[in-house]
């Protein structure tokens, strides 16, 4: 009588100890680095715009896997929208229980950096994406909480490959054709981006990490799509025979047509704005089809002028949107802003000259820029120091800014930063941050807030 009593209550301790295990890895994941739904809706892809490439890459992630494209490395330029097409991709396999799990990096949010949190996150995303791994996760961690302060290589085989093949085992008849199966690593160059030294090294151990993963498809046919920017470390690592092998490289250039996605995505983004923006009515006849620009004797199409100044990347025109549709200022205003202080046409050389300007354009264009120079420059010296959160009044009081000042200066900025409490606030993209870290990009704006 005694026994089947013994054996519940000795489940119950092993069942506490495993959601014990479970809570422990929760603490050592990244929640922002992976999708985590509708909150990123507006950071995928326009509808209607890379669909060739998005119907591609569904195809070469699913099933049946393709050896040569167990790894798909998609390289682009800044501002080219990788992240865009992460977010859709992502999006999209989980919504046919394909996605196992993503690790979007950003140099500008904390835990997102560097590669500490990675393996941790992605074993999380594992538990919630095939349950029958779960429990040999989670008997692994509460045999040796040390996994998580071990190096990510025995952290891959502790917490995602050994928990694995222990599935395998148990469950012999799982067909594992029908588990998830597609890992999405975005902005692999922004990890240890921070981090003077070491910051090649720590990606390269990203890449070795996803590698070993394309090899275990005895375990489960793992798929993996990468996306980055070009750095020349990574293509040799890319380039390297074991490598080749099971690796497809696509590079975002103009065979894909981006100048026809943006124009869709300008046209339709103005087609909203007169039909929906509270100031609509005060719209001059014509606009955006006919507007003033310093360059033209006549007026011109806005349309044209934003796509042609975008080069094929779609930051620029994305940031010129989110400003025209902030419905705190008039869009014909805010368009006039952006045009204003450029007197070149339309032959600007480079996207990244257009993103300078217009970055410099929304900070100068404010009613008191003094007061966003001196938030931004809060933010770019914070950084440097231990993150101690301080309250809101005691910044404010530090910088002899005033509630609405504050409140003014994120009216104008949403169309680059995002507010926040913890951090201070956070930038759409890390060109903004890159923007202000170059003298000769920024002008100075940043410095001469506090000279």
């Amino acid at each position: 009588m005694q026994n089947p009593i013994f054996h519940v209550t000795t489940t119950n301790v092993e069942s506490g100890l495993q959601s014990f295990g479970f809570s422990i890895l929760y603490d050592h994941i990244s929640a922002a680095a992976f999708d985590n739904g509708d909150a990123f809706d507006d950071m995928k892809c326009f509808p209607g715009t890379r669909t060739l490439l998005l119907e591609r890459l569904d195809s070469w992630l699913g099933y049946p896997v393709n050896p040569e494209r167990l790894i798909i490395w998609l390289s682009g330029p800044m501002g080219s929208g990788k992240t865009a097409i992460a977010r859709t991709i992502a999006h999209q396999t989980s919504a046919n229980n394909r996605l196992i799990g993503t690790f979007m990096f950003s140099r500008t949010v904390l835990g997102r950096d560097d590669e500490v949190r990675f393996v941790a996150t992605l074993a999380y995303q594992l538990a919630l994406s095939i349950p029958l791994s779960r429990p040999f996760i989670e008997q692994k961690i509460a045999q040796d909480p040390a996994i998580l302060q071990q190096s990510p290589g025995r952290q891959l085989e502790g917490l995602i490959l050994e928990p694995l093949r222990m599935m395998r085992a148990q469950h012999v008849c799982t067909d594992i054709t029908r588990l998830p199966n597609v890992i999405i690593v975005d902005g692999l160059d922004e990890c240890g981006a921070n981090n003077a030294i070491g910051k090649e090294e720590r990606q390269i151990t990203v890449l070795d990490l996803l590698h070993r993963l394309s090899r275990s498809q005895d375990i489960l046919p793992f798929t993996i799509l990468v996306l980055s920017r070009p750095e020349r470390h990574l293509s040799n690592w890319f380039s390297r025979a074991s490598v080749q092998r099971v690796t497809y490289q696509l590079y975002l250039d103009k065979s894909y047509n981006p100048e026809d996605d943006i124009r869709l995505f300008v046209t339709q983004s103005f087609e909203s704005i007169l039909e929906d923006h509270p100031s609509r009515h005060l719209l001059p006849l014509g606009w955006p089809y006919n507007v003033e620009h310093p360059a033209y004797t006549e007026g011109v199409n806005a349309i044209d002028i934003i796509v042609d100044a975008s080069s094929g990347q779609f930051l620029y025109p994305s940031v010129v949107m989110k400003l025209l549709r902030s419905q705190k200022h008039r869009p014909d205003q805010s368009l006039l802003a952006v045009f204003g202080r450029s007197r070149e046409a339309n032959t600007i050389v480079s996207a990244t000259h257009s993103l300078d300007t217009l970055y410099r354009q929304v900070l100068q264009s404010a009613d008191d820029h003094q007061n966003v120079l001196k938030l931004l420059a809060y933010h770019a010296f914070s950084d440097y120091a231990p993150r101690i959160r301080i309250p809101l009044r005691v910044i404010l009081r530090l910088l002899d800014i005033s509630y609405q000042d504050l409140q003014d200066c994120i009216d104008r900025l949403e169309a680059i930063v995002t507010f926040t409490l913890k951090p201070f606030f956070t930038f759409h993209h890390s060109s903004f941050r890159e923007f202000l870290d170059d003298k000769a990009r920024a002008r100075n704006c940043l410095f001469r807030a506090v000279t």
